[in-house]
């Protein structure tokens, strides 16, 4: 596991030595069963009745990406309720357009697919009963000339056991580095068989290689796929010894600009997220063109007007330049850049106000933004580097606007590509205003190694980062984010373009937070650090996000909500979020999970399904000593596939809080958290099985360490450690617990082993180690 923090990893492993102890010597607080299963429920846990019972569906195309008429195979298996997948009758409906049609092969009846025009294709399949439904989409990309330079085939490695299926992706990247979408298939697939993208593995153990090749020409990319016999659970994707990373609190960090390429995850049960499909590569690519400089006092828009992709437009280092500038449309090839004529730190290291200090220095002279796309898809293929960005004006609403600033566009073909922000400075200053930062309303866009700064304003929601009518994929990569409001947000308003989700989203390294000095002078609306309304396929992995108080919310840090937000966009919906590694620092609350909002009309979105949340630090949140909602967890409505597992804190109100629709499909397992005051608790029905029973009747909540807990409220296969914990090492391998045996308050543990220590103390002691 990649940790980042060195907090982060002491507490894991404390968390991993508390579940080893409990095994040894909790076990009169328990049934005395074995730690529960990543593959499914073990022996002693609290299982559905019917582990046959069915929970779910899972629906996949054999071809995410076709040519027009071209027809691609639509799968759906059911998810029992112990982990496994079978055949189910569905229905499917097009919900955008496009032919279904049936045919019927060896007396099997399969469904097909097939749409003219190009386009993104919501398909929707029901079971009989209409009691579970999943949402799969198919792609048909405008024809186009691109010369692709590479194609690649994701994910990269896999591990099957004997019969499993697995859906792969591709897309292609031009010699400049953008990126495309294209259809291809599986022309080779070892150890198995293949129906377009599809890949089913066969029943010979072993490693293989599938191949996949672009329809029309000669690109291929590999991928690895490892078998295993049914009987046995998948085994984890090679990993590499890598160093211990820097604490991107203290110091920038170098990060690498190339395409990301995530490890896999398997599902603890039901249906993993999908992670984004698409990964930018960032790289800078070396201009062709001309130098056009503009010095000290010269036109700016001139020269935006002036340059062709390929060229640099130069400014004079220190320089300010005042104005409304809009980035023109351009046809060609190649990039735009636009940078200060100045050394810049090396790719992938992060920015700082000194390392800033040389930037030329654009500046907005009113409310609006000081650069922005001008109309239409043309407005594209731009670089901006090492630039100074903000305002002279009391108030600002965008310092960048990249998008439909003139709210024209009616389809994604009309919003500005390409468009990367690299090692930029976009900030406000003193008493200033700043409603946005950066707004991110465009398609294959990055904020890369930046840092924002003085995100806010009074009275109205203010954000570092925020998008709502762009399609993506976006890159949001080892930057400092503050903003008042929601530092970094996706929705929040309706998109003009009918059907479009923000999609294919990669936020990593990130530092995210909100200076305490906001706190102590209360001129700005806070609300918090990180939310979703309408976003999928979004990765949040590797980031620290700090600072957070009860203002014009209840304090918590994290919020993940499906909204119509104005009522136009039924098809809203918040799926597919990855979050993985974070940390999160001084905050009343943690996550609040609510599924489907209504918006200000009171009309509804689409259900929230498949969100996971694992190896989370909870640093300082939830204390009493801190006025607002002090729960770690909150979950308010049915989550089709949630899991909440590997996370650690020491909160002292509400372990998670239930309320509204009961739901299913919930997974809360080895967690190391206090119970507090409350524990898990549900509204009117009490804590632990009473309100499992009601609000997640088929959970599986197993392999927790519930500190302070009263065992009989809870499920078996859980551990119930009091106030002193007796951390067993002596027979636990790997694990570094010199910080542990140096407490001044460890006692001997009656069975032997090294002594243990007290919650609190561990807490403060650990906390010093960053």
């Amino acid at each position: 596991m990649p940790f980042t923090h060195k907090l982060s990893r002491r507490l894991s492993l404390l968390r991993d030595a508390m579940l080893f102890v409990a095994v040894a010597s909790v076990s009169a607080c328990t049934d005395g069963s074995p730690l529960g299963n990543e593959f499914g429920p073990s022996a002693g846990t609290d299982s559905p009745a019917n582990p046959s019972q069915i929970v779910g569906m899972l629906a996949t195309s054999d071809n995410p990406t076709v040519e027009p008429e071209q027809s691609t195979r639509l799968r759906v298996v059911a998810i029992r309720a112990d982990g496994l997948r079978q055949p189910v009758e569905a229905e499917w409906e097009a919900i955008d357009g496009g032919e279904l049609r049936d045919t019927v092969v060896d007396g099997k009846t399969f469904t097909n697919f097939r749409a003219k025009e190009p386009g993104d294709y919501r398909l929707v399949s029901f079971d009989r009963g209409k009691k579970f439904r999943d949402t799969t989409r198919v792609t048909v990309p405008q024809g186009n000339s691109v010369s692709i330079a590479k194609l690649y085939l994701v994910p990269a490695v896999v591990s099957l056991v004997a019969g499993q299926g697995q859906q792969f992706f591709v897309y292609g990247t031009t010699a400049a580095g953008d990126s495309v979408p294209l259809v291809a298939s599986l022309n080779s697939a070892e150890g198995g068989v293949a129906s377009g993208l599809h890949y089913t593995a066969g029943t010979t153990p072993g490693s293989y290689q599938v191949i996949a090749s672009r329809h029309g020409g000669p690109e291929t990319d590999t991928a690895l796929v490892s078998i295993q016999a049914a009987d046995t659970p998948p085994a984890s994707a090679p990993t590499t010894d890598e160093p211990a990373p820097t604490d991107p609190i203290s110091d920038p960090v170098p990060t690498d600009p190339a395409p990301y390429q995530p490890p896999t995850t398997e599902p603890s049960t039901g249906r993993a997220p999908e992670l984004p499909r698409v990964y930018l590569d960032t790289r800078f690519v070396a201009p062709t063109g001309r130098t056009i400089v503009v010095p000290a006092g010269g036109s700016l828009q001139e020269a935006l007007n002036a340059a062709a992709r390929g060229d640099v437009v130069e400014l004079a280092a220190g320089a300010t330049y005042t104005g409304n500038f809009v980035l023109p449309q351009k046809s060609g090839t190649g990039w735009v850049t636009i940078r200060t004529a100045t050394a810049l730190p090396p790719e992938g290291t992060r920015i700082t106000p000194q390392a800033a200090a040389s930037f030329a220095k654009i500046r907005t002279p009113n409310a609006m933004p000081a650069i922005r796309t001008a109309a239409g898809g043309g407005a594209s293929y731009y670089r901006l580097m090492g630039l100074d960005v903000g305002s002279t004006a009391t108030m600002t609403y965008a310092l960048m606007h990249i998008g439909d600033y003139d709210n024209t566009a009616t389809s994604v073909d009309m919003l500005p590509t390409h468009i990367y922000l690299d090692r930029m400075y976009v900030h406000g200053a003193g008493t200033q205003g700043i409603q946005r930062c950066i707004v991110l309303n465009s398609r294959h866009s990055a904020v890369v190694d930046s840092w924002l700064a003085e995100c806010r304003i009074k009275g109205f929601d203010s954000q570092a980062i925020v998008g709502w009518n762009g399609p993506g994929p976006f890159k949001i990569v080892n930057n400092r984010l503050e903003g008042a409001g929601e530092n970094l947000m996706f929705g929040g308003a309706d998109p003009r373009i009918l059907n479009l989700t923000p999609s294919d989203i990669e936020i990593r390294r990130n530092h995210i937070i909100k200076p305490l000095e906001w706190k102590a002078s209360g001129a700005w609306t806070v609300k918090n650090l990180f939310e979703l309304k309408n976003a999928m396929r979004v990765l949040i992995e590797d980031n620290v996000l700090e600072n957070n108080w009860t203002d014009a919310q209840t304090g918590f840090a994290v919020v993940l909500k499906t909204q119509n937000q104005s009522g136009r966009c039924d098809w809203c919906i918040t799926a597919d979020i990855t979050w993985r590694h974070n940390k999160i620092i001084n905050s009343p609350g943690g996550f609040n999970i609510m599924p489907n909002q209504a918006g200000q009309t009171g009309e509804y979105g689409l259900p929230m399904e498949r969100i996971s949340i694992t190896e989370t630090v909870l640093e300082d949140v939830g204390l009493k000593t801190q006025p607002g909602t002090q729960r770690m967890f909150q979950l308010l409505g049915n989550v089709s596939d949630l899991v909440i597992a590997h996370n650690t804190g020491f909160g002292e109100n509400v372990i998670l809080m239930f309320d509204g629709a009961p739901g299913s499909e919930f997974v809360f397992k080895n967690n190391l958290l206090t119970r507090g005051q409350y524990g898990i608790f549900g509204s009117g029905k009490g804590e632990g099985k009473s309100a499992l029973a009601y609000y997640a009747p088929t959970a599986t909540v197993a392999g927790n360490v519930l500190v302070g807990a009263p065992p009989t409220l809870y499920p078996a296969g859980n551990y119930f450690p009091t106030g002193t914990l007796a951390v067993g090492m002596t027979n636990y391998a790997g694990g570094d617990y010199s910080l542990l045996s140096t407490s001044p308050y460890a006692t001997a543990g009656t069975d032997g082993s090294t002594p243990g220590a007290d919650v609190a103390e561990l807490r403060q002691r650990l906390e010093g180690v960053k």
